[in-house]
Order: structure tokens, then C-alpha cells, then sequence
């Protein structure tokens, strides 16, 4: 059996800068693994900046806010959602929902994402080429 102090690792967490062209080796990289479940990599990770966007076709990801707070983006088929995740909330990410955050200024989560499958785009809206 294997105990995680998920706070104690959180809160040493070395501060990231994300940005939209960051590849997805220095990505991650930058994330503290905390391993596998049900086909999902489960991990922390504190930082700051625009991320790319990513979609998840193979199922839901689970982001929980550990500290600071995040603006989440999602694309569906009515237009995009936007939603403040502050320090408590725990937000699922729709399978296959093209999603992008900025944190406000800084962000701890804690993240399950499907492991196969994950895309990733770096030009700006994947639909219509700009940022939100």
C-alpha cells in the first residue's frame, strides 16, 4: 500500500511558466507523477501562464484545485464555456471537449487524464485559430 501526502507534495512544488508552444516533453516534466489509475495519469502541478489547448478523446479528465484558482475554457458545440475553478473546486472535463486554462495568477491542481489519445494544439482556438 502506498500513502501520498498529496498536500505536503503540493505545497513543494516548484512554481512552472506555461505557455502555448511549451512541448509536450518540458510539459512533462514539469508535472510530479503520482501514478496510474484505470488508464489515467494522475499527477500535481503548480503554474502560471496560458496553456495550449487539449482534448481528451478516450474520456473525462478530473482537474481539483489545491490552491490558487484557474480560468477554464471549453469548446462545445454551442460555443465556448468559461469557468473560474478556485482552491476546493473539483471540475470534469467532458471526453473529447477542446479546453485551455489561464490561471489567476497561479494555479495547484491536481489532475486524472486519459493516457492514450490526448491531442494537443498550439494554434491558438482549435476551431477558429485565436485565442478566446
Amino acid at each position: 500500500m502506498c500513502l501520498y501526502p498529496v498536500s505536503d507534495i503540493a505545497n513543494s512544488l516548484p512554481l512552472i511558466r506555461v505557455t502555448p508552444d511549451m512541448s509536450e516533453k518540458d510539459g512533462m516534466e514539469a508535472i510530479t507523477v503520482l501514478g496510474h489509475c484505470n488508464g489515467s495519469l494522475m499527477g500535481l502541478v503548480r503554474f502560471s501562464g496560458q496553456t495550449s489547448w487539449e482534448r481528451h478523446p478516450e474520456g473525462d479528465e478530473l482537474l481539483h484545485v489545491i490552491s490558487g484558482a484557474t480560468n477554464i475554457t471549453l469548446l462545445s458545440d454551442e460555443g465556448s464555456i468559461h469557468y473560474l475553478a478556485k482552491a476546493g473546486a473539483a471540475v470534469l472535463i467532458p471526453r473529447g471537449l477542446w479546453h485551455s486554462q489561464r490561471p489567476d495568477p497561479e494555479v495547484t491542481l491536481m489532475f486524472v487524464t486519459p493516457s492514450a489519445g490526448s491531442e494537443r494544439s498550439t494554434e491558438g482556438h482549435p476551431r477558429t485559430r485565436a485565442w478566446p
